[in-house]
């Protein structure tokens, strides 16, 4: 399969819980629902240095077998780093985009983290208390798993 093959980075927006991804499989009529489990992702070795798992739970590294983990520790010799996140919510499509452009910039992973953060919590800033008091935040479950000082 594909994960097999050498990627920088791999970006996962699929639904999720802590052990298992989720895909909707088109069908020539509607769609069929198909199950990736942790356990197959940690007998692969993915060829891939960063993956971010946008899809809710698989970061949740209090599960045994927890997604994100599996990624990192299984048979891989290559994955170094993993977005997660351990709840409901991830890293939203236009949002990722600001992590990316740290990443694009030679930024560490890290420094691209806080700056994807700060601007997370300004954009969820409720006026009326003030910037950095979040209404509602989608991703407040993030979790970045790895080395920050790592560039791409």
């Amino acid at each position: 399969g594909r994960l097999v093959e050498d990627y920088e980075v791999v970006d996962v927006y699929v639904h999720g819980d802590q052990t298992n991804h989720f895909f909707k499989v088109p069908l020539d009529v509607g769609y069929e629902s198909q199950q990736l489990y942790s356990t197959e992702i940690m007998a692969t070795n993915c060829r891939a240095f960063m993956f971010n798992l946008r899809s809710c739970y698989v970061g949740d590294f209090k599960t045994t077998n927890y997604m994100a983990g599996a990624y990192l520790f299984g048979e891989s010799d290559y994955s170094l780093v993993a977005l997660a996140s351990s709840r409901a919510g991830s890293m939203n499509g236009h949002q990722s985009g600001w992590f990316y452009d740290g990443v694009n910039n030679g930024e560490p992973l890290g420094y691209a983290w806080l700056d994807w953060w700060e601007r997370v919590f300004d954009d969820y800033a409720d006026p009326e208390w003030g910037a950095g008091k979040v209404v509602r935040n989608p991703q407040g479950g993030m979790i970045f798993f790895g080395d920050p000082a790592l560039r791409l």
